[in-house]
């Protein structure tokens, strides 16, 4: 409702480097796929409770279906359902019982696609000949220490715009396998800094 904010962010979305990944290779088609369908599903979505009886049932299914192609789209979008639940519990449930109500009522449809989703991907069309994707350092561990330098160096790019490469090298982030790898124990920390400001300023603002 805020005009200026919202411009303030199209035009960071829009203009900002650190997203023209998406855009620099063309196989990351599906970035733009999937962000569309799961911005319009969380659209459509707000509009529910905007409107009267009738038009409610139409934007629901036009959200579910934006939320089914978002899925299909990209993975990613199987985050959706919990973050309408985090919106929801912020801006528009003022009482923990409400959520039970909206669960049966709304929540259920979105976790059924899910579920339709992941039977499809993992039951039902499975490539046997593609190889498996392993971890990098082949375990857990491992991958979580590399993800959070690769984190860290996305937030990095944030706020301070420099020396973004056009399509981030993989081979740029060699596995860490321990904590005290060079820049993990940093990048670790700053991802909890940006928790520790995150939690501070929705005491002072939920938005």
């Amino acid at each position: 409702q805020n005009k200026n904010i919202a411009l303030l962010t199209s035009l960071l979305f829009a203009l900002h480097p650190v997203n023209s990944e998406a855009i620099n290779n063309i196989s990351n088609r599906k970035d733009l796929l999937a962000f569309f369908f799961y911005l319009s599903s969380l659209i459509l979505y707000i509009k529910i409770d905007m409107s009267v009886k009738m038009k409610k049932i139409y934007y629901f299914a036009a959200s579910s279906l934006a939320f089914f192609f978002a899925l299909f789209s990209k993975e990613i979008s199987v985050t959706l359902p919990l973050v309408l639940i985090m919106y929801d519990r912020i801006f528009v449930l003022d009482q923990k019982r409400n959520f039970f109500i909206r669960f049966k009522s709304r929540y259920i449809g979105y976790f059924a696609i899910l579920a339709f989703y992941i039977w499809i991907r993992f039951f039902l069309i499975v490539n046997t000949s593609e190889p498996p994707v392993a971890y990098p350092g082949r375990n857990f561990y491992s991958n979580s220490m590399t993800m959070a330098r690769v984190l860290a160096d996305y937030i990095k790019w944030v706020f301070f715009p420099i020396n973004i490469p056009a399509i981030p090298p993989t081979r740029h982030y060699v596995s860490s396998n321990s904590l005290f790898d060079p820049w993990v124990i940093p990048s670790i920390a700053l991802i909890i800094v940006c928790g520790i400001i995150t939690a501070k300023l929705c005491k002072i603002s939920k938005e």
